[in-house]
Parts: C-alpha cells; sequence; structure tokens
C-alpha cells in the first residue's frame, strides 16, 4: 500500500509537468488524461474504502473495531499493475524508456521527448498485452490521444490550414524555403507542404497521408483563387462543411486504417466535385503533361540537339574568348570552368529560338507549347544539395547530381516552375524527378551526338594522297611523313573500333529509353487518360485531380525503374562511360587538329625531304595516340561490364511485379505499362558479337 502511495504521488507530479511542457498537444492530452480520468479513478477508490471503514461496513471492519490489511491490500489488488503501467506510459512520453532514443522529427526537438504519432502508435501496441485491465486502459488513452489527432487534422481537411498549436508535431510540414508566410503562420498561402512520415501514426496509410496533403493544399488554393465554389452560398458552405466533420466524427476508436482512408476519399469527393474540376480542369493537367513530354522527356527529338549545340556553343565561346581553343582541352579539365548564371539562361533560349525557326508557321499549337515553356521552364546552375525535395522512396538518392553536369561544365538543370493552381497536381519532388530524368537523358543523347561527329573528321579517316611536285606529275612522299601516316592509320584502326562500339551502343540505348519505355509508358497513360471511367462520359466528371495526380505518381515511378534510374550500380557504371566518352572526343579532336597542322607543313614545303615536320608536333601527336589506346581499353571494358550489369538486371527483375505501383479506387483503375524489360535491350545490342569483332 505505501508503494502505491508513492507511484501515485509520482504520477500526479508526472503528469502535471507533462500536460503543461511537453512539445506535442497529444501526449499532452494523454498525460492529462492519464491525471484526470485513471488517477482520480484511482482516488475514487481510496476514498470508498475510507469511507466504508467510517461507517464500519462489516466488509472491512472486524470485531472490536480491527480493520484487516489483508482486505484493504486486496482491494487495491489490480492498481498495482494499473499504475505501474501508467508509469512506464508517461516514461515513454517523457522520452526515458528504454527502447532508445525518440526518432527526430520535423520540429527539431532535442530534448529526446516523443511525438505523437509515436505515442499512438505504442499505445495501440501495449492494448494486445494480454491483461484485461491494461487494454481497458491503454485503448481508453487511445481513444484520447487519436481524438486530438483527429482535431489537428480537422483543421487541415476542412478549413485547408495548419493547427494553430502543435504545428511541429502535425504530419504535414512546411519545406525549408518555401513561400508564404514565416515559420508561425498556419495559413498554406503561398506555401508548400510535404508530408513527414515519421509523424504519421501507423493507421494512416502513404495514400491516405497523400489525400489529406492534397485536401489541404487544395483549400488554400481555393480560399487564395477567390473561387466560390465551396462557398456558392452560406447554406451550402455550412452544409458542406457539417458533412465533412461528419466523416471524421464518425470514426470509431481505435481508428482502422481502411475507415480513415474512407473519410478522406469522401471529403476529397466533395471537395472535387464543388470546386476543383473548376478550378484545376483537366484540359490544363493534360496540357502540362504534354509538355513535360515534349520537353522534359524529349518528346521532342530536335529540343535535345539544339539543347546540346547551343550548350556547346557557350562553352567554346568562352574559351576562344579566353586565347584557346576548346577543342584542345579534355573533358576532365573542364570542372573548373566557371559559367555565370546569365550564359546558363541563356543555352535555353538559343535553343527554342532554333525550335521556333524549325517549327511550321501555323501550328498554333507548337507555339502555345512553346510559350509555356518560355513562361515555366528555366536552365539554372545548381545551388547547393542537389535535388532537395526527392525522397529516397525510389531509391535516387544516389543517382541525385550525377548527370547535372553533363550538359555544361558546371551543375545545371532544366527546372520548372509551375503556377498556382497546377502545382496541387505536381509537386516539389515530381519536378526534381523530371529534372532527374531530363538530365540523364540528354547526357546520353549529348554523347551520342559527339561520338558521331567524329566520323566527319576527313582528316584521320581518310588516307591523304601523296603529294605532287611543284611543276610536275611526280608525287613526293617523304619518308618520315610516310611513316607516321602509316603508324597512324595503323594505330587509328583500334580507336575506331572503340567509337563505333561505343556509337552504337548509345544509339542502341538511346533509342531504347526513347522508343520503348518513354513513348511506352507515356502512350498507356495517355490511353487511360483520354477513355473516361464507365460511369461517365469525359475524364472531368470522372477523376477528380488527386486521382490524377495519383495516377501520374504511379506513372512517374514506374517510368524510373524502366529507366533504370533506380540502380546505382548501373547508373555510375554509365556515368563514368560518358566521362569517357567525352575524353574520347576531346582526344580526337585534339589529334585531329594536329594531324591538319603536319598536312599543311608538308603542303608548305611541297613535300621536301629536307625540311622535317615540327618536332614539338610529332611528340605531342605520339602522346595523344598513347592516351588514345588507354582511353578506347577504357571504353571497351565499360562496356563489357554495363552488358554484364543489364544481364544481372534481366535476371533480378525477372517474374517481378510492379509492388505498390497501381491504384484502384472504384471505378477509377490505373496500372503502369510493363514493356519487354531489359531483355529487349540485350537483343538490341548484341554487344557480346561486336566486341569480340
Amino acid at each position: 500500500l505505501s508503494s502505491l502511495g508513492h507511484l501515485h504521488s509520482s504520477l500526479r507530479q508526472t503528469s502535471s509537468t507533462l500536460s503543461t511542457t511537453h512539445p506535442s498537444l497529444i501526449c499532452r492530452a494523454v498525460a492529462s488524461a492519464v491525471a484526470s480520468t485513471h488517477l482520480h479513478a484511482f482516488q475514487q477508490k481510496i476514498l470508498a474504502v475510507e469511507r466504508s471503514i467510517l461507517s464500519n461496513d462489516p466488509l472491512y471492519v472486524g470485531a472490536y473495531d480491527i480493520v484487516p490489511l489483508s482486505q484493504i491490500a486486496a482491494e487495491f489488488a489490480g492498481w498495482e499493475r494499473r499504475l505501474g503501467w501508467l508509469a512506464r506510459c508517461l516514461e515513454f512520453v517523457e522520452g526515458n524508456a528504454a527502447g532508445g532514443k525518440a526518432k527526430g522529427t520535423a520540429g527539431g526537438r532535442k530534448d529526446g521527448s516523443r511525438s505523437g504519432a509515436e505515442a499512438i502508435d505504442w499505445l495501440r501496441r501495449e492494448a494486445r498485452t494480454g491483461y484485461p485491465d491494461v487494454e481497458c486502459t491503454a485503448l481508453d488513452l487511445v481513444a484520447v490521444a487519436e481524438r486530438a489527432w483527429v482535431r489537428a487534422l480537422a483543421s487541415w481537411v476542412l478549413y485547408g490550414r495548419v493547427p494553430a498549436s502543435g504545428q511541429a508535431d502535425f504530419p504535414i510540414q512546411r519545406i525549408q524555403g518555401g513561400g508564404g508566410g514565416g515559420s508561425g503562420t498556419t495559413e498554406t498561402d503561398g506555401a508548400e507542404y510535404r508530408v513527414v512520415p515519421e509523424l504519421l501514426p501507423g493507421f494512416v496509410a502513404p495514400a491516405t497521408a497523400d489525400s489529406i496533403l492534397f485536401v489541404g493544399r487544395s483549400l488554400g488554393h481555393v480560399r487564395r483563387s477567390g473561387l466560390q465554389g465551396l462557398e456558392a452560398s452560406r447554406a451550402e458552405g455550412a452544409a458542406l462543411l457539417r458533412d465533412n466533420l461528419r466523416h471524421l466524427e464518425g470514426l470509431r476508436h481505435p481508428i482502422a486504417a481502411t475507415s480513415l482512408a474512407g473519410a478522406v476519399a469522401a471529403i476529397r469527393a466533395s471537395l472535387a466535385q464543388k470546386a476543383l474540376r473548376r478550378l484545376l480542369p483537366g484540359e490544363r493537367i493534360v496540357g502540362l503533361l504534354e509538355m513535360l513530354r515534349a520537353f522534359f522527356l524529349l518528346g521532342r527529338g530536335e529540343f535535345a540537339v539544339a539543347i546540346v549545340a547551343a550548350a556547346d556553343e557557350c562553352l567554346a565561346g568562352r574559351h576562344l574568348r579566353g586565347g584557346v581553343d576548346l577543342r584542345e582541352r579534355d573533358r576532365e579539365r573542364l570542372g573548373g570552368v566557371m559559367i555565370r548564371e546569365g550564359e546558363v539562361s541563356n543555352v535555353l533560349d538559343k535553343a527554342l529560338a532554333a525550335l521556333a525557326v524549325l517549327q511550321d508557321i501555323d501550328d498554333d499549337e507548337a507555339d502555345e507549347e512553346l510559350d509555356m515553356v518560355r513562361d515555366m521552364v528555366s536552365l539554372r546552375i545548381k545551388q547547393g544539395s542537389t535535388s532537395a525535395n526527392i525522397t529516397d522512396e525510389n531509391g535516387l538518392k544516389d543517382v541525385q547530381g550525377l548527370f547535372e553536369d553533363a550538359l555544361l561544365a558546371t551543375p545545371a538543370t532544366l527546372t520548372i516552375t509551375v503556377p498556382s493552381p497546377l502545382d496541387l497536381f505536381l509537386t516539389p519532388n515530381e519536378r526534381d524527378i523530371y529534372s532527374l530524368i531530363n538530365a540523364y537523358l540528354i547526357s546520353v543523347r549529348r554523347a551520342h551526338l559527339h561520338l558521331s561527329s567524329l566520323w566527319r573528321l576527313s582528316t584521320l579517316r581518310r588516307v591523304p594522297l601523296a603529294q605532287s611536285s611543284a611543276g610536275s606529275n611526280k608525287t613526293i612522299s617523304t619518308p618520315t611523313t610516310g611513316s607516321l601516316t602509316n603508324q597512324r592509320n595503323q594505330q587509328m584502326r583500334s580507336h575506331w573500333a572503340a567509337i563505333s562500339s561505343t556509337t552504337f551502343f548509345l544509339a542502341e540505348f538511346g533509342g531504347y529509353l526513347q522508343g520503348e519505355i518513354v513513348a511506352g509508358s507515356w502512350n498507356a497513360f495517355k490511353q487511360w487518360l483520354e477513355v473516361p471511367p464507365e460511369s461517365t462520359s469525359n475524364i472531368i466528371e470522372g477523376r477528380d485531380p488527386e486521382i490524377l495526380a495519383s495516377a501520374h505518381r504511379v506513372y512517374l515511378h514506374a517510368l524510373l525503374r524502366d529507366l533504370l534510374l533506380t540502380d546505382p550500380p548501373f547508373t555510375k557504371s554509365l556515368k563514368t562511360l560518358l566521362a569517357r566518352c567525352d575524353h574520347l572526343v576531346a582526344l580526337t579532336n585534339r589529334l585531329n587538329t594536329i594531324v591538319e597542322a603536319l598536312q599543311a607543313h608538308e603542303h608548305a614545303t611541297g613535300g621536301l625531304s629536307a625540311l622535317e615536320p615540327p618536332p614539338h608536333l610529332v611528340q605531342e601527336e605520339l602522346d595523344i595516340q598513347s592516351r588514345l589506346a588507354e582511353a578506347s581499353k577504357g571504353v571497351g571494358s565499360l562496356l563489357k561490364s554495363l552488358e554484364q550489369r543489364l544481364n544481372e538486371i534481366d535476371q533480378e527483375r525477372l517474374g517481378q511485379a510492379l509492388t505498390g505501383l497501381k491504384i484502384d479506387e472504384g471505378e477509377v483503375r490505373f496500372n503502369p505499362w510493363k514493356g519487354g524489360g531489359v531483355r529487349s535491350l540485350l537483343m538490341r545490342l548484341d554487344l557480346r558479337t561486336i566486341l569480340d569483332d
């Protein structure tokens, strides 16, 4: 009995402290419920026993007014376990439980205290301990904690506002650096938000969390746009609010994941029906997707050629202004080149100007698409950490920034700034994914274009005729010149073989990415967009914007997998191959310059044997020939390693399904495109035969 008294006193003190100082409102509610409900029940039990004793209840008072302590102890037999469990509960909430430190949260808590989501999950687990009294106590605290969480959720899904109190514990957090007000604001005006998985209770599925984020952001857009779709009349707005509130009040505790998903889906559907289809029509979404397909996924192949040509012109211009020809520098020495922001943006302007010249003057759709690109797309130098908005759910952390320096000598990416309300559909994470895919596709296309240009170097590919002496038909060839030419031609055979194999690989690999993966995925997704559900006659009436956003997210994640961007060993080897290709191109161009200089010297001397070629050119040619031999061997070994990795990927993915990559909500179903996989790429390449030859 004495230990129960000390434990009761300690619990009251701890619960009082936590209910006023804990940073989580949910944990405060739990601590308050411990004191106001369970410790109060214990206190009432003490008073009941005291009243019975004072009234000489024969159950407690025996002969000669003796009160047996054993009888009193028996009355409090179950409380020792309950109070002990409540002590463990408060210890966990405080963050001192033996189970490790609390998970870090977006609120930046450094005191080790628990988040509300952790408290809810712990209480739900403790409800299955096997003791009926502990189970009842845990379920009661679960209901208290979940009601506090639902109240915070209601502020977001009914009004589009972050709860005024406990913002650090709410699973929807402002993205650092996003627009809008200060960190303490509760409005969504001009701000970007994201879901923090660590702050989500276990009964909230990822898809439900995405819907919650979408609903709150949509309400903020409706409020900012002045669209009165939710408030056509005060009576209609109040009725809609009551209906949505009824969905949340209908949740039973402990909350089931399906019940919460159904309530959020019902709120989202009513919001879409009243306002979102007017605020964000399906035609605008399709127009945005077609622009992304054309320019970020290189659906317009001429854009890739134009932007690579503009970037090469920018680099060449900088080096020529400095008195150095770009061809004299290999790619490894370009890393220190400093390019200004204005020069980078000018590259995109030149590429778009080239496209405007190529298009048909009567093509209004192309004009609108180019205008959209000029308004929304920019080429920027990457500042700080790369792709900060990309989550690691797709395994992209190892690929971020890997291909950003392929176009220019400094990390630069094609980025899109989506105006309101289109940013409801395209999240910051998805924008960065598009930028990543664009850098990946352009780097492959650029390397292929540069290698293909080497075949136009006729000085290296053709054996020159012997020089004719002045005034006669006799040809004169000096021994030094002839031996150098023969030696050069023999050495260049292996180099041209390596260039041919690499060009073939990049051509087939780029054709596989563009012609099969990107085109197949887009065609399947566009067909799904154009075919309405069975219950409606058009896309706008059949699918709300959140359904379109979910399907687009599935499409994008499947595209990442099929493009092999989720396989770090392959992407790193490919990046190394592309860097070696740049090195090979630079060396070949420099060798061509030297050979042209030697041939010009031979022409100038009229083939006189007394005048030897300039020794510094001969020595530099020999040096570059040796470096070319080393580069050719490196490229060949990389091609073999890439082929080996492709075979491994083919075996690993054999029979695997795209788990989790689909949506199925009633009549709305979308499954991503499934092609021939890596096996079709291997059939295209047939690298083993080429390399053996």
